[in-house]
């Protein structure tokens, strides 16, 4: 019983080390694919005028609204902010 703890708890930390391992290459090769990617911005988060969530602005709703371009997470929270807005 002893030996198959052992070699249960062996199989465990190796199987840790080669995570460990795996994750310290493959942020090498982020480092070395280019410095230009490194700190640049993907996307801008902005905040639904209606349910009031923040999400990336390349998935938003736009709307023109009295000139000013507003995002909506989703077509739902579209139309109840029109709703909300119109008497």
């Amino acid at each position: 019983m002893f030996r198959f703890i052992l070699i249960i708890a062996l199989a465990y930390l190796g199987f840790k080390v080669y995570k460990a391992w795996r994750a310290i290459q493959a942020g090498g090769r982020r480092a070395m694919e280019g410095s230009s990617a490194a700190g640049r911005i993907d996307d801008i988060m902005v905040k639904d005028p209606n349910c009031q969530v923040y999400f990336p602005k390349r998935k938003g709703i736009a709307m023109t609204v009295n000139g000013e371009e507003l995002y909506f997470c989703s077509e739902q929270c579209r139309d109840q902010y029109r709703a909300k807005q119109s008497p």
